[in-house]
């Protein structure tokens, strides 16, 4: 009986240990999905202001990849069109950005893969800002707050306001 018991807690152990490896990658792949999804957007509202300028049938090439770049745009209503959106969401968008770098760049991210939230799921990482390994930080996010404010980037982009607009 004893060699079942620790069979049936090595079981529990190690299933408990595959779901937290669930999450903490479905969560990874939900950053980087949401991540891509905003780069295409900043992309496609480059792509609008120029449009609205009357000069897209003279682009020939991008001048940005996603929201890192918008520093980069040289039409300046496009450029101030770009850095409004970004500062209206700042806080979510430099955290989405911290998490998404941390996740492909950083060899100590993996060391936050077990933490997890204590009232509700999050998303852990270990980040070095550019580079420093002198001063790594922890980044804890709760799940439901990077969704909450990745609705509410989508609404403003789609200018969805007023009395009928969904409460997150």
């Amino acid at each position: 009986m004893t060699e079942i018991l620790r069979l049936d807690s090595s079981f529990r152990q190690s299933r408990m240990t595959t779901v937290v490896q669930i999450i903490t990658m479905t969560a990874e792949d939900f950053v980087i999905g949401m991540k891509r999804f905003i780069d295409d957007i900043f992309v496609y509202e480059w792509v609008e202001q120029v449009r609205l300028a009357g000069l897209l049938r003279s682009v020939r090439k991008l001048e940005i990849q996603g929201v890192n770049e918008i520093d980069r745009v040289s039409l300046a209503p496009a450029r101030g069109h770009l850095q409004s959106l970004f500062s209206r969401h700042q806080l979510f968008l430099e955290t989405l950005i911290d998490l998404r770098n941390s996740f492909a760049h950083h060899t100590a991210a993996p060391e936050a893969r077990m933490l997890f939230g204590v009232e509700r799921p999050t998303v852990n990482t270990a980040f070095s800002k550019n580079g420093n390994i002198a001063k790594i930080e922890v980044i804890e996010v709760a799940i439901e707050d990077l969704a909450k404010s990745f609705n509410s980037f989508v609404l403003d982009v789609l200018q969805v306001d007023g009395p009928n607009a969904p409460q997150f």
